[in-house]
């Protein structure tokens, strides 16, 4: 009987489930945006060389065009370790909204594609990786007399995930978080100007390179990760600055250091900080036939990049596990729970996943960008809504400059 039907969730350091109503730049809100990132999982048996496609899990985007736009969206397929396959153009028409089967894209691949593409997940064959979609708009060229497509930076498109195995009666869904554009309307500073970080007048100025990770000084390059443009980053760093201005307080920044060469004097720079983030993904397996799948998106972090964790039952005891991640990573979270936590069905708590303990360097981490979502279900292999059933949502994350997300060895009973 099968039993995947992943979940998605990317990150988030941070990471489905309804994000808040406020349009935040550097949170993966549930508001309209431009681009987005999305994780995908489709079963061998649902793509068909015949067109016609057969029973099996599937991964469904739901796409709408709300601000009047023609849309043209560029996906790039990529593997669960971040290897670049093949691209694909998904028009939607203003104000239009789409339902696209990713399995009917993987179908027009070649051979080798989809070889590359696949992965073996609790011993079935499924074709999984992620999608990265470059919004592009039609606007009216008034001089030359023409319509041109053009990069997008509208915030005009909504969307949503479903992860589908109807052969089995299952079905889940949840909100897609859309890439914001990030536009203050600040200039470019200095290197004078970015010496002080505690001057109020530089705010806009670590807002964008936190959000966006992309350093508006272009006389400072190279010195910490940077992406060309102003979308917005799901990082601790993007989302521990959004929170600060919500709350109208300054962004916290740190004081970095390298050497270029070994015995050389150290580069020194001030720039956006973070000092702790958390990740909560949430399990509930009801009964043996009872699954919860973690689905993490990071981009930043190489392949096997480890992460110490507790794992944290209903009881409030507490064991801890070591769980490596690519740029995609599919858990079943049964098989990461310590045995010492598995006392009586329904096996329920989170994972408390920390920047604290990680093979990664504290700069690679913080501005790394994460999404994770939590897809829980039981299934007993039976087509009947009296027995089967799932749900999926966006996991919880925390950020902050100091203290200890991890459990500590205090049990206090009331």
């Amino acid at each position: 009987m099968k039993k995947i039907f992943i979940a998605l969730s990317f990150l988030a350091a941070l990471t489905f489930g309804v994000g808040s109503a406020l349009a935040v730049p550097g949170v993966p809100d549930n508001t309209p945006g431009t681009d987005f990132t999305t994780p995908f999982m489709v079963s061998h048996d649902r793509v068909s060389p015949t067109g016609v496609p057969g029973p099996g899990q599937t991964t469904l985007l739901n796409l709408s065009e709300v601000r009047g736009w023609a849309t043209d969206f560029h996906f790039f397929f990529y593997t669960t370790k971040s290897v670049y396959i093949a691209d694909a153009w998904i028009p939607i028409t203003h104000w239009g909204t789409i339902m696209k089967d990713i399995g009917t894209i993987i179908e027009g691949m070649s051979d080798q594609d989809r070889t590359r593409l696949t992965i073996t997940f609790e011993g079935q064959d499924y074709y999984a990786g992620y999608i990265v979609a470059d919004n592009w708009i039609y606007q009216w060229n008034a001089p030359a007399g023409i319509w041109q497509r053009v990069r997008g930076a509208n915030d005009n498109v909504i969307g949503s995930i479903y992860m589908l195995d109807l052969s089995q009666g299952m079905a889940a869904a949840s909100n897609l978080p859309m890439r914001e554009v990030f536009t203050p309307g600040f200039v470019s500073y200095p290197d004078t100007l970015v010496v002080d970080p505690d001057l109020a007048i530089y705010q806009d100025y670590w807002t964008r390179w936190a959000i966006t990770g992309s350093n508006p000084n272009l006389s400072i390059t190279d010195q910490m990760p940077t992406v060309l443009g102003t979308y917005e980053r799901w990082s601790a760093v993007a989302l521990h600055a959004a929170t600060a201005r919500v709350w109208n307080l300054p962004i916290d920044v740190g004081f970095y250091a390298t050497n270029w060469a070994p015995g050389t004097f150290p580069n020194q720079w001030w720039a956006p900080a973070c000092g702790q983030w958390s990740l909560y993904p949430e399990y509930y397996i009801l009964n043996a036939t009872g699954r919860t799948y973690f689905m993490i998106y990071q981009s930043g972090l190489p392949n096997g990049t480890t992460f110490h964790m507790f794992v944290i039952n209903a009881a409030e005891d507490y064991l801890s596990t070591t769980i490596p991640i690519d740029e995609v990573t599919f858990l079943n979270a049964e098989f990461w729970i310590p045995s010492g936590l598995k006392v009586t069905y329904p096996y329920s708590g989170i994972f408390n996943w920390t920047s604290a303990d990680t093979s990664a360097t504290g700069t690679q981490l913080t501005w790394a960008e994460f999404l994770g979502w939590s897809w829980q279900q039981a299934d007993n292999g039976a087509a009947s809504a009296a027995t089967n059933w799932q749900i999926m949502k966006e996991m919880a994350r925390d950020v902050g400059t100091s203290g200890t997300f991890a459990p500590q060895p205090v049990h206090i009973v009331p």
